[in-house]
């Protein structure tokens, strides 16, 4: 038995005096017109020549195709290098490395990474700070050639702005488990904007973006899974705040419905309080992870050239970075005979008040407050089977969601003037609650065929179950004399996961199965107010008051290998600086447990 317990304090900077303005607000780097004047904030020189240390751990293998490329809006926000060697042999794990070097953008930018054509990673920058994510890639290794492509990207979007980007892979040599020997993209770091001059007078209308990709399937497919990526930008970057909030990606092939991804609601890195989130970061902010889906009820439709359409639920703007990826396992026979069935349920249940104006598509300019609510229930359910040589492949899934939102807006058209404590500006306070049930059940089966008669040869079944919540207060002041903004935001994000895999099997009549079990939960608050001085261009150009508090709890139990395993985090940080926006630790406990 193994125990480890770690844990550090730290005592935060001096306290600041009270400002007596009320907690609570999203706004995003540039809201509502307001722009950020980072030399009036920033009083660190954080340009620097030289790239990141890359470490080269025992036993690996380091490649490093990009390194310390510079990008910026006047020259280019993509590098590309098409002479990579990548090691070939056993590995364990592959993981890749992103690093953006801040120069000179003091606002969250999107990456992505992607190898041979195929996306296997992206996220968000950290603002007025440098950027460091990594993720195992194992499952992509045999797209990791002697001869290959590297692309990285980080868009800058403001003249003058710049970082350094590189990145790196460490393989680790050893036997690892099989993974996919066949991957197909159907779509790479693609955008789903809505149509041009989408937006009528005053309120975002959702369109329902789809785009299609015509793709070769082969014909001995005998497991596959898909691999979607989604960020949220845009208006659609507080999707979970809008008119409706409900958001989903569909995927088919042809016609056939293969499967329902919902977004986690995600706070970019630089999301409601410009201050807020440093050192601690809000739940999928810098590093976005794929949705994973089981194909294996669909192995008889997944043969031949087929038409894939990705369709977004609601679209009120931009969702960028979308990637699908088809994760094939294949063997040297071809598939013989199959079938797939699909049955899907759904029922969506939308208020508002006020009603939007049919007339002009838009909240009336007089309303005071929008109140909107929305109830969704869906199912979606299938089977199918194929033949593969002597082996009968069966498959079923099951899915639910439940989903539930509420967003509550005072001066929803920012046009009613009121006398504040401040003096006479523009008062604008919205409160958000969203949660989100996701349960997945997928059993598959494997059988031995000889003429009529089977005999199952394994079984495996997998449970999931997700749930989401976000819920929070945002209020922003207009201050017309002096010319004053002050921003407050409160939120708390939740995300539970587990994940129960059962698998049965017979080998020489005994039976035996194992178990694996994983449990994560994460909650992150973040409480923050912040006050500026604007200019006539409407950029802050001081601040008079900063107050964030951020904490951070996340546990996770698993059982695998008759071993159980125990992690604890607890961090709190605050920021209160009228200087920079790293903020400063008040403590971090680490917990520990193995056995």
């Amino acid at each position: 038995m193994v125990i480890t317990v770690f844990v550090i304090l730290f005592i935060a900077a001096s306290e600041q005096t009270a400002f007596g303005i009320p907690q609570g607000s999203p706004s995003t780097s540039e809201n509502n017109g307001i722009h950020l004047n980072s030399n009036a904030l920033d009083n660190k020189n954080l340009i620097i020549s030289e790239g990141p240390t890359i470490p080269n751990p025992p036993g690996t293998i380091v490649i490093t195709p990009i390194y310390n490329a510079c990008v910026s809006h006047n020259t280019t926000s993509t590098i590309t290098n098409n002479s990579v060697n990548f090691p070939q042999g056993n590995f364990y794990k592959i993981e890749v490395t992103f690093f953006d070097q801040y120069i000179s953008n003091p606002f969250d930018d999107s990456y992505v990474v992607i190898v041979n054509g195929v996306q296997i990673m992206s996220g968000n920058t950290l603002e007025l700070e440098n950027t460091s994510a990594s993720e195992n890639v194992s499952q992509y290794e045999h797209i990791f050639t002697e001869h290959s492509s590297v692309t990285i990207s980080s868009p800058q979007f403001n003249p003058g702005y710049a970082s350094r980007l590189s990145v790196w892979f460490t393989f680790y040599t050893g036997n690892g488990v099989p993974e996919p020997n066949l991957i197909i993209p159907a779509f790479t770091d693609i955008g789903f904007p809505t149509p041009k001059n989408a937006f009528p007078v005053n309120v975002p209308i959702p369109f329902n973006v789809s785009k299609s990709a015509s793709v070769s399937f082969p014909m001995n497919i005998t497991s596959a899974y898909l691999n979607l990526y989604e960020q949220q930008n845009g208006n659609d970057e507080f999707w979970y705040t809008l008119q409706p909030p409900f958001r989903e990606f569909r995927i088919y092939i042809n016609n056939t419905l293969i499967a329902t991804v919902q977004p986690y609601p995600n706070i970019q890195t630089g999301g409601g309080d410009l201050f807020l989130w440093q050192p601690i970061l809000p739940i999928g902010a810098v590093l976005y992870p794929q949705h994973v889906i089981n194909l294996n009820p669909y192995l008889s439709i997944l043969r031949g050239t087929k038409n894939v359409t990705l369709e977004v639920v609601n679209d009120e703007n931009l969702w960028i970075r979308v990637a699908l990826n088809f994760m094939l396992f294949t063997n040297n026979i071809q598939n013989g005979y199959g079938s797939a069935n699909v049955s899907f349920h759904f029922q969506n249940n939308y208020h508002q008040t006020p009603e939007t104006n049919l007339t002009s598509e838009s909240i009336p300019f007089s309303a005071q407050y929008l109140n909107d609510s929305e109830f969704t229930n869906e199912t979606l359910s299938s089977y199918g089977f194929i033949t593969n040589g002597n082996e009968l492949t069966a498959s079923t899934t099951f899915k639910t969601v439940k989903f539930f939102a509420n967003s509550t807006e005072f001066d929803p058209c920012f046009n009613i003037i009121n006398n504040t404590p401040f003096g006479i500006g523009l008062v604008y306070i919205q409160h958000f609650y969203l949660k989100e049930n996701i349960e997945y059940v997928t059993i598959t089966k494997v059988y031995a065929t000889n003429g009529n008669a089977q005999m199952m040869i394994s079984e495996t079944k997998t449970i999931k179950q997700e749930y989401f919540q976000i819920n929070g207060t945002d209020f922003e002041y207009l201050i017309f004399s002096p010319s004053l903004i002050v921003i407050g935001f409160n939120v708390t994000q939740i995300k539970n996961t587990s994940i129960m895999q059962y698998q049965f099997g017979n080998e020489r009549n005994l039976h035996y199965n194992i178990v694996d079990f994983n449990y994560t939960s994460k909650v992150v608050t973040g409480n923050g107010v912040f006050a500026g001085t604007l200019n006539s261009e409407n950029e802050i150009t001081s601040l008079v008051y900063n107050h964030a508090i951020t904490h951070k709890i996340v546990l996770s139990r698993s059982i695998s290998d008759h071993s159980y395993t125990v992690f604890y985090l607890n961090e709190e940080a605050i920021n209160d600086s009228l200087v920079n926006r790293n903020g400063s630790y008040v403590y971090i406990i680490v917990k520990y447990f193995k056995s």
